[in-house]
């Protein structure tokens, strides 16, 4: 059971793909997150260990269709994303 505010959406997609060492990720659609919230990557390779938590530190809604989430630490892994 998950506690806290509801957000919506619960989740999204990357509007593209991640490599290791990228400390952003781009969304598709607007987002009600804020910073110091954590979040799950979800593992896209055949590894599903590579699912990774991450505490947000910026998100840059400018073009609330692409929010820009800032993490605060680098992903260790590839996060593919295709629309």
């Amino acid at each position: 059971d998950m506690h806290g505010i509801k957000r919506e959406p619960t989740w999204t997609v990357m509007n593209e793909t991640s490599l290791p060492g990228a400390t952003q990720i781009k969304l598709t659609g607007p987002v009600d997150w804020v910073a110091g919230e954590e979040i799950g990557i979800a593992a896209t390779g055949f590894n599903g260990r590579e699912g990774e938590k991450r505490t947000i530190k910026a998100i840059d809604k400018t073009n609330p269709d692409i929010p820009v989430v800032t993490l605060d630490a680098a992903l260790d892994f590839k996060h593919f994303a295709m629309i």
